[in-house]
């Protein structure tokens, strides 16, 4: 009988061990980076269930305020005080006066939150620094970014401008300004069976790539959700210098109608997540396919680390999955949906 036992445990072990090696062998990108360096756990948590958010998105911390972006909710943000936990809700969803449809939360320029109308591209600014319990400052216009043609929903300010995702032939990202002057752009990752994509199959692609820039606003960096590429670039005399890429896990491309298009089922979800500080790049991995057997594929629980001239640092597990990020000194902010809607707290190692 325990011969019997032991001889199970044996073929069930090696059953699991197969299927962790043979996860990490389908994912070419991930099987090029050394181990972890160890598992983080967190050291501070919030459950966000009591605010009744509606799905959360994406995270932004300034002192002791949070500002979470919601879909599908009568308010895009929700704005809740760590001390009191307390609930503002900005910025109602509508067409009307200080009203947007879809926001998006662009970019931190000190203490000024830029939100951006998907659809319109019309951007205002929120001073956090002015939030108060009860009061919501006013906002300000920053600009209508519509007619200048390489400005897509999501774009970061620079050096000497803003910075884009721009899905326009070979363009994966683009260097502009307000006035329309246009540096450069980087050109998109090669998808083998991608060149008949329909407009709106290229623009949700590489269009929601996630970007992030250096706190100089003279580097940046790029990454993809449905594939592994990653792209470090300089912003010098008002020109893009792409300094790295790399590009593992091409996505499945099927064809309908001589359309191609992605296919979800055949492809490992990528990066979810993406924050820096003056040293490194911190992004966040999944590399299971959509939608997930149990938990959420957009869940991840990998955190990379990458320096601005793109050599890989280190990697770290998150002990508790995380589908967005948000870098506060040597503390990361990880917003999940599942199980439930929480805010977990890690505190970073010194990196030697």
């Amino acid at each position: 009988m325990l011969i019997a036992k032991k001889l199970l445990f044996i073929i069930l072990f090696g059953a699991l061990w197969t299927g962790c090696s043979d996860n990490r062998s389908n994912d070419a990108y991930l099987s090029s980076l050394p181990k972890s360096a160890g598992t983080l756990e967190p050291t501070d948590s919030l459950d966000l269930e009591q605010f009744g958010l509606v799905l959360p998105s994406r995270l932004v911390k300034y002192n002791r305020w949070i500002v979470i972006a919601q879909t599908q909710a009568k308010s895009n943000l929700a704005i809740i005080n760590l001390d009191t936990h307390s609930k503002m809700e900005a910025l109602r969803v509508g067409r009307g006066p200080g009203e947007m449809l879809q926001t998006y939360m662009a970019y931190l320029d000190g203490s000024k939150l830029a939100l951006t109308e998907v659809n319109a591209l019309t951007t205002v600014s929120l001073d956090l620094a002015a939030l108060q319990e009860g009061y919501l400052p006013p906002l300000d216009t920053i600009g209508n970014f519509k007619p200048i043609k390489p400005a897509s929903f999501l774009f970061c300010k620079v050096n000497g401008g803003y910075l884009s995702t721009n899905p326009d032939g070979e363009s994966w990202y683009s260097l502009w300004d307000s006035d329309g002057f246009v540096g450069n752009s980087i050109r998109q990752p090669r998808v083998t069976g991608f060149e008949t994509a329909s407009w709106s199959s290229v623009m949700s692609f590489f269009g929601s790539s996630l970007l992030t820039v250096h706190p100089d606003g003279n580097r940046v960096c790029a990454a993809l959700v449905k594939m592994a590429a990653l792209s470090f670039s300089a912003i010098e005399n008002r020109e893009l210098k792409e300094i790295r890429r790399y590009e593992y896990n091409e996505p499945g491309v099927k064809t309908e109608g001589g359309l191609a298009f992605i296919s979800n089922e055949e492809t490992l979800d990528c990066f979810h997540g993406i924050a820096s500080d003056r040293d490194y790049v911190y992004l966040l991995y999944s590399g299971r396919k959509w939608p997930g057997e149990e938990v959420p594929s957009y869940e991840c629980n990998h955190l990379l680390v990458y320096d601005w001239d793109g050599n890989f640092v280190t990697r770290y597990d998150l002990a508790q999955r995380a589908m967005s990020i948000f870098l506060d000194g040597n503390e990361l902010y990880c917003l999940t949906q599942y199980p439930s809607d929480k805010l977990y707290v890690y505190h970073l190692p010194e990196i030697s």
